[in-house]
């Protein structure tokens, strides 16, 4: 899983490259969102070259699924459409928290973020990169994802299908192509 990837946002015709590592320290102002969900590792520590590798991962997912709209990116926070929505991802505390408006994307995106970060635990961390995920409506506290869905919270569950995660045996023989689409938009 990369630590750089390719910049297509560019109407220029030479080749550009994302490289997160090298971005600048910068407050994006993002809106306020509705929905958060917390990514939260074991030991409280982010390892290093996991949040790059999974903005490299969402960039690409959001200029193959959304190739008119650019992403805002610093060096711990990005702003980028995924699911049909502009998302806030952003590292902090030695976490990841991604904050969203659209309810209709909460399991869709739990989905695509832990799938990634599933491809970052195979091709890179070697199966040792654990972690749990919080969940919270603006104005109330987190709770486990597990809980929010024995309890039934909206929008936590999904009613239609049940949420599947590209798993880390799925995932680690797949080129980046193939893994994008399998994410779906």
């Amino acid at each position: 899983t990369l630590l750089l990837s390719d910049w297509s946002v560019s109407i220029e015709h030479e080749k550009q490259y994302l490289v997160p590592s090298l971005l600048q320290d910068l407050d994006i102002v993002v809106s306020k969102h509705e929905y958060q969900v917390l990514y939260h590792f074991e030991g409280g520590v982010l390892p290093t070259g996991v949040f790059e590798r999974l903005i490299c991962l969402a960039v690409a997912h959001s200029i193959h699924s959304f190739p008119s709209e650019s992403p805002v990116l610093s060096r711990n926070q990005c702003r980028l459409w995924m699911s049909d929505d502009l998302v806030s991802l952003q590292c902090e505390d030695g976490s990841i928290v991604c904050s969203f408006k659209n309810a209709d994307i909460a399991t869709s995106l739990i989905r695509m973020l832990s799938s990634m970060l599933g491809k970052i635990q195979s091709d890179v961390m070697n199966g040792k990169l654990k972690w749990c995920i919080s969940v919270r409506k603006h104005g109330t506290s987190f709770m486990r994802i597990e809980e929010a869905q024995r309890r039934n919270v909206s929008p936590w569950v999904s009613k239609s299908t049940t949420v599947e995660v590209l798993t880390p045996n799925s995932s680690k023989d797949l080129d980046l192509d193939s893994f994008l689409s399998g994410l779906g938009r």
